[in-house]
């Protein structure tokens, strides 16, 4: 399912609100089955952001394989980690009694991602290109993962209707599954 441009436009001005900390964003973030499954389309729009930022990253180790497996290898944990999140995401929300909110925070978090996909490469780009010093460099990158996490537990706390402890939490979870399929990927390429 692709989302008409039209779709796609209100979505990302609904959650660019989020960014900005403006719970009004809600007003612009349609439910319904058709919308969820839409939302995903936004993982091909953060493909190729997110690819860059993987090429860019320090490898620990050099691979052997083979640059276009490489690529399929890339590719396959990136469709994974786009469609594990949202099912320990509803168990999680099913445990706490918040089923009801799934959809809305689902549609929210896909289409945000591109934001923050937008956000890491342009920060990739000041940072790569020299401009500031590397100790400015490295509090800007700092400061721009702090802020991320911080839109994404104030659109958790907005979405779920929860308070920021859990919104935290469930963020934080994001980033430890991140992180884990992360390192699955970066070990088997490297093996």
């Amino acid at each position: 399912m692709i989302p008409s441009i039209a779709e796609i436009k209100r979505s990302l001005q609904g959650t660019l609100t989020f960014m900005r900390f403006d719970r009004s964003g809600l007003r612009y973030i349609e439910i319904s089955d058709d919308k969820f499954w839409k939302s995903f389309f936004a993982a091909i729009i953060c493909y190729p952001g997110a690819y860059i930022l993987s090429i860019l990253q320090d490898s620990e180790t050099a691979s052997t394989l083979d640059p276009f497996a490489v690529l399929l290898i890339d590719t396959l944990f990136y469709l994974i980690s786009w469609l594990i999140y949202p099912v320990f995401m509803h168990s999680l929300l099913v445990l706490h009694n918040k089923q009801k909110n799934y959809r809305l925070f689902i549609i929210s978090y896909n289409w945000l991602q591109v934001w923050q996909i937008v956000f890491l490469v342009c920060l990739q780009a000041l940072i790569l290109s020299g401009l500031l010093p590397m100790s400015m460099a490295g509090f800007l990158g700092l400061f721009g993962m702090l802020y991320i996490l911080a839109s994404q537990a104030y659109m958790t706390k907005i979405t779920i209707e929860t308070n920021w402890f859990s919104a935290a939490a469930f963020v934080f979870f994001n980033v430890l599954l991140a992180l884990s399929i992360y390192k699955l990927n970066n070990n088997i390429i490297a093996s």
